[in-house]
């Protein structure tokens, strides 16, 4: 049976680290179909059929690419923010290695070796413009803060009902990447990663109904 296609497509728009790959899981428990992030986009036109193609959007490029394609396009947006202190802590600890190609930096356009404080400003100015951006063109968007991040919220917004697992319960939020094991690179971190590649490559696409299926019945 075909999955069901939403009627309207939704853009996370929060930088990475702010919670994106947990959201992402959330919506596909939902029975959205999420790209992101997708380092393959090299030009307007591949943006393009990639968003036409799929239902909800996350990271990069999609988190700095927003203002090409929400013009006249009806897409929920759900502004995802982080308290600049933690985001800019997760942020440099996960990708600010001198051996990390984290490519986000180019739509940022900041060297790694920049001050904290210069995170903070970029941090303020990103969500600021985004809102600007927003109600200046009148879309339709909802902002969650990840620190009190519900499926309440969340369903409200897009009119969809909170999900249960097969006993009838609400499923817990999933709480992706909430360990930081790239700092420490620790064996299970290492392992963990391993695994996921491989399940990936066995599954195609499968692999995101089958973790979808897991957050769902934990």
């Amino acid at each position: 049976m075909k999955p069901t296609v939403k009627n309207k497509k939704v853009l996370i728009l929060g930088l990475p680290k702010s919670g994106t790959s947990t959201m992402a899981t959330m919506l596909r428990m939902l029975g959205y179909r999420v790209t992101g992030p997708n380092p393959y986009i090299q030009d307007f036109e591949s943006l393009k059929e990639t968003f036409d193609a799929y239902e909800a959007f996350q990271d990069y490029p999609w988190c700095f690419e927003y203002p090409t394609l929400l013009k006249n396009i009806d897409t929920k947006v759900i502004v995802l923010k982080r308290d600049k202190e933690s985001w800019v802590k997760s942020f440099k600890e996960s990708y600010g290695g001198e051996d990390k190609n984290y490519l986000s930096y180019k739509f940022m356009k900041l060297s790694k070796n920049e001050s904290d404080s210069v995170f903070y400003d970029y941090h303020i100015n990103y969500y600021e413009e985004a809102l600007i951006f927003l109600i200046g063109n009148k879309l339709n968007y909802i902002e969650i803060s990840l620190s009190n991040l519900s499926w309440k919220s969340v369903c409200e917004f897009l009119n969809t009902p909170i999900p249960k697992n097969m006993f009838g319960m609400v499923s817990k939020i999933p709480r992706v990447n909430s360990k930081n094991y790239r700092k420490t690179g620790s064996f299970f971190f290492i392992f963990k990663k391993h695994l996921k590649k491989q399940l990936h490559t066995i599954l195609g696409k499968k692999y995101f109904k089958l973790t979808s299926f897991i957050y769902r019945n934990r």
